[in-house]
């Protein structure tokens, strides 16, 4: 049971295993959303790859009602021994859960019990955490509160979420077709979570990226890192506003020069903007960073450099207290 694109490595794994020892025999995808100015249908990574390895696939709307008990009959047709969960997106019921012979198990991309929830990877970036990892998980009604059977980490460092992701999502891959056979013969064993240290991942509002002046610099540049395409990490530069897709702290030369301007920290909602050596700097609470890559509202990726040279106004080295940027709404 998968959807977007962090499922794939694993329905990969499970259909190319060397050894042969899985077989697919069935896959659920969330319904195909409708996408584009026609708002045609547009199949889902998951549902693409059961295609073409073809594979019996079920899209249902919802899996309560009359389609649990048509999955559930399927389910004890092909005698299944494991439901595989990663990023499906529908909430499983316990009659659903317990089907399988071995039970359901669920590919969770942070190490339990930290960061229950939707958005794992952007909160632990968010929370400046300095690793996160893959739970291969059994699965229980309440979400991602199941007992762990194994867990891989790795460094989180300046990787952007979708890069962390990806990374997530072959390590999980690779944990998970090595713990199947071994729950299969009873000789991994689940260790409950931690109650005590359970943290929430809730699921991005906009608001929980928009750049702001008054922040750190290290602030700022996770709500750049934590960025995807649904909650950009916006901005206003220069009365522009922007979605900032690259940037990094000012190194110690840069931060020098930068101090040497003279120009006035941060107020209650603005601070300055400066170009120098056709490099774009905004000015945080504690320092500097440069934006090396944004998308100006209305326009196509760009980087920083381009972006400044097209505002007249930031090429005026007399007038930088003018140039000002904001946090975005």
């Amino acid at each position: 049971m998968g959807t977007p694109v962090f499922a794939l490595p694993a329905f990969e794994a499970l259909v190319n295993d060397p050894d042969s020892r899985f077989d697919v025999c069935l896959v659920l995808s969330k319904p195909d959303a409708l996408a584009g100015r026609g708002l045609k249908p547009k199949a889902s990574v998951i549902s693409l790859a059961a295609r073409t390895a073809g594979i019996e696939l079920w899209q249902p709307a919802s899996i309560g009602g009359t389609n649990q008990q048509i999955l559930l009959s399927r389910i004890n047709e092909l005698e299944i021994d494991f439901t595989v969960v990663t990023a499906y997106g529908l909430l499983l019921t316990e009659e659903l859960i317990a089907a399988p012979r071995f039970g359901t198990v669920n590919i969770h991309a942070s190490l339990l019990p930290r960061w229950r929830g939707a958005a794992p990877i952007e909160r632990a970036i968010l929370a400046g955490d300095l690793q996160t990892g893959i739970s291969i998980q059994r699965v229980r009604r309440k979400p991602d509160s199941g007992p762990v059977y194994a867990s891989a980490s790795t460094t989180i460092d300046n990787k952007p979420a979708s890069e962390l992701a990806f990374e997530l999502a072959v390590i999980g891959s690779q944990l998970l077709v090595d713990c199947l056979p071994q729950i299969a013969q009873a000789k991994l064993i689940p260790v409950e979570q931690d109650e005590n240290l359970v943290t929430y991942a809730d699921k991005l509002a906009a608001n929980d990226l928009y750049l702001d002046p008054l922040m750190t610099v290290a602030d700022n540049l996770r709500r750049v890192q934590a960025a995807n395409n649904y909650t950009p990490a916006r901005a206003i530069i220069a009365d522009h506003g922007v979605k900032v897709q690259k940037a990094l702290v000012a190194n110690l030369s840069d931060q020098l020069i930068l101090q040497k301007s003279h120009l006035s920290i941060p107020s209650l909602s603005t601070s300055q903007v400066l170009f120098i050596n056709h490099r774009l700097f905004l000015q945080a609470v504690d320092g500097w960073f440069e934006v090396l890559e944004l998308i100006p509202d209305g326009k196509r990726k760009m980087s920083g450099s381009a972006f400044a040279d097209g505002l007249p106004e930031l090429r005026e080295i007399n007038l930088p207290n003018l140039i000002c940027w904001s946090r975005w709404g």
